[in-house]
């Protein structure tokens, strides 16, 4: 009888690990998912800036969206799109994204872009909005 006890201890025990690891492994497959789905969405954004497609770049942010520029300025979403509409782009730009945080449907992200000579760090806010990630803010951390 206690030879049975013990083996019925030791299986919820071994289900409980199994359960645990499971949701290790889902919670680690959903971070290692998210932080592609942002790669993506700054790959995106350097094509699109780069061929000067000013509507596209407009659909990656969110209605809200404001840049806090490193002097301080909020630009508003409206003043930015369309000061992206009258630039031209650099032949050399790109965006790395440094490290990210999730929170919820939020993800906090640290980036490094290059663009001409310069090289700017920004912390972007992303929110999942009907299964697409937008950027609600980009702060300016440093200007190089």
């Amino acid at each position: 009888m206690i030879r049975t006890e013990f083996k019925e201890i030791a299986m919820k025990k071994t289900e409980r690990s199994i359960i645990v690891l499971a949701m290790c492994i889902l919670a680690s497959t959903s971070f290692a998912t998210n932080r592609a789905d942002i790669t993506r969405r700054y790959l995106e954004w350097d094509r699109y800036y780069k061929g000067h497609d000013v509507s596209a770049l407009g659909r990656i942010l969110s209605p809200t969206f404001q840049l806090l520029t490193g002097s301080g300025k909020t630009i508003s979403r409206s003043d930015y799109v369309a000061s992206l509409g009258k630039s031209m782009p650099p032949t050399n730009y790109h965006t790395k994204l440094l490290h990210m945080k999730r929170k919820g449907s939020r993800v906090e992200a640290f980036t490094e872009e290059v663009s001409g000579q310069h090289i700017h760090h920004y912390n972007d806010k992303w929110e999942r909005v009907k299964g697409k990630w937008l950027l609600v803010s980009s702060k300016t951390l440093d200007e190089n």
